[in-house]
């Protein structure tokens, strides 16, 4: 079954699909820099709450700002926000989101180094090579000028 999009539709659609579609646009992507500055706290909050699930506005609004916390001071704003309630904080609890922090910290500083950089550009050069296989195999399916003008 195929939906045909109206003239008007199409007109609206077709400026920002070429917009995202500029080779400009994609040369940044490609190289692992990102469309979007708010990508990672997006990361955190999806990892909080799954944006594959739906969750009333007081979770969402909750998770929001445990992502944010997270995001800018790492696990340690947990503490803040427990003092805040007047939760007693004990060393367990300190020693565990130092450690966490601790953690986040190691792996971000190792994805930094050439090694990884090194695989992560091997990795990204062998999924292109893939995914023109299966482009060469398939046809255009998505690209500049496929819907035509309608």
């Amino acid at each position: 079954m195929r939906t045909v999009l109206s003239l008007e539709v199409a007109r609206q659609l077709v400026p920002l699909y070429r917009r995202m579609s500029s080779s400009q646009l994609l040369q940044r992507v490609m190289h692992g820099q990102t469309q979007n500055a708010n990508e990672s706290l997006h990361s955190v909050l999806w990892s909080i709450l799954p944006k594959t699930n739906f969750f009333g506005k007081q979770r969402v609004d909750a998770a929001v700002a445990l992502a944010v916390g997270k995001f800018n001071q790492g696990n340690h704003h947990l503490t803040e926000v427990m003092n805040m309630l007047a939760i007693d904080v004990r060393e367990p609890t300190l020693s565990t989101v130092q450690h966490q922090d601790d953690e986040r910290i190691k792996k971000a500083n190792a994805t930094t180094q050439a090694t990884f950089l090194v695989r992560r550009s091997r990795q990204r050069l062998h999924q292109n090579v893939i995914q023109e296989r299966l482009e060469a195999a398939e046809g255009p399916t998505y690209g500049p000028g496929i819907m035509g003008d309608q």
